[in-house]
């Protein structure tokens, strides 16, 4: 989708092409968070019904981890934190991108005292 529209050259699209464009780049980057959400919950599991404690989301985490040994608590915790940075990074960019689309639909409507010609 984000390809298809930023793939044509400069000379091909106007302005006008700005604000669809970096509307697609907010939603993949709004999915890209997502996807980065999800993530973390395969690093480290939710909490289960009634089990809140981050330490045994730990030991199920490290119970099914794929190598040996598996990483440890500090590891864990590492690995989440940097991916959930990544989402909220991915958000706040996200919502830059809104904010720059609104911005140039801004510039591109005519002043309400201009005269046509």
């Amino acid at each position: 989708m984000l390809t298809e529209r930023t793939n044509a050259t400069a000379d091909d699209v106007g302005v006008e092409a700005s604000p669809f464009e970096l509307e697609a780049v907010a939603e993949a980057l709004r999915a890209a968070g997502g996807v980065l959400e999800m993530s973390a919950t395969r690093v480290v599991p939710a909490a289960d019904r009634g089990d809140f404690s981050i330490c045994s989301r730990y030991q199920r985490a490290a119970a099914s981890w794929p190598t040996t040994p598996p990483p440890s608590h500090e590891g864990f915790a590492g690995a989440v934190a940097q991916i959930h940075a990544a989402a909220r990074a991915t958000r706040l960019a996200a919502r830059r991108c809104d904010e720059a689309r609104r911005t140039v639909e801004a510039l591109l409507r005519p002043a309400p005292n201009a005269r046509s010609q």
